[in-house]
């Protein structure tokens, strides 16, 4: 065969592969950004923006830190408690600077508070935070209630930094009926078929309507674990009033 022709094939053959691949990548995102049409309680996730400090060649590297985190209920109705990864604040070291929480309210409008940390898991396996803004957000701030991963469909939402539907963070998007998958992204946590990007951390797993676990990890490919509630819920009872 001439070597000419054996080229143009081979351009062909990859140029097919390319497009299945690029087709099959576009379909399999099946993320969509919050709007006046997405469930209520969707409102109750925001974002956190932690100062970060790292050693790298033992010289401090500052960077941001930039990730989800969800307004929980409490029986007093402080709108304070969020729950967010231990990853988000693992290199959170200088306390003189500020963790800053931002929500948006069921009116669009956004509201900002200093945040801290009360108790966290750890590590990755416990890859849960417990945290708590400095003052109380309005009523017009929606929370969610915790519950038992039952197993099956959960829906997956955080503010992921991709340049596509995430828009860098800029937006918040999730992905419904996301089930539990064959690859597994951490063999301490629970895998689900769901797309989060960097950013997403510390978002939500949410289950009929209550939050069952918190975003840990996500491989940019349609793969991403959680920590159930199981993990964190004797902490969480006995830390919120």
């Amino acid at each position: 065969m001439p070597r000419l022709l054996r080229l143009k094939k081979n351009i062909i053959r990859l140029s097919v592969i390319f497009s299945m691949f690029m087709s099959c990548a576009t379909l399999a995102d099946e993320r969509r950004i919050f709007d006046h049409q997405s469930p209520s309680y969707l409102l109750a996730i925001g974002k956190l923006t932690i100062p970060s400090e790292r050693q790298i060649r033992l010289e401090p590297q500052h960077f941001i830190e930039q990730c989800s985190a969800t307004l929980l209920d409490d029986r007093y109705k402080q709108r304070r408690w969020l729950l967010s990864a231990w990853h988000c604040i693992e290199h959170y070291h200088n306390l003189g600077k500020r963790i800053i929480f931002q929500i948006a309210d069921t009116s669009g409008i956004w509201h900002e508070r200093e945040a801290h940390i009360v108790i966290h898991g750890g590590s990755i396996k416990n890859d849960w935070a417990l945290l708590r803004t400095e003052t109380s957000l309005p009523g017009t701030v929606l929370s969610l209630g915790l519950a038992d991963y039952n197993g099956g469909a959960v829906t997956l939402a955080g503010y992921s930094g991709d340049k596509g539907l995430g828009r860098g963070g800029e937006v918040l998007t999730y992905q419904e009926q996301c089930y539990p998958s064959h690859t597994m992204l951490d063999e301490t946590q629970t895998s689900i078929n769901c797309w989060a990007f960097k950013g997403a951390s510390g978002g939500a797993i949410i289950q009929q309507g209550r939050l069952v676990g918190v975003v840990s990890q996500g491989d940019n490919a349609g793969t991403a674990s959680f920590v159930d509630h199981a993990r964190y819920a004797d902490h969480i009872n006995r830390a919120l009033p």
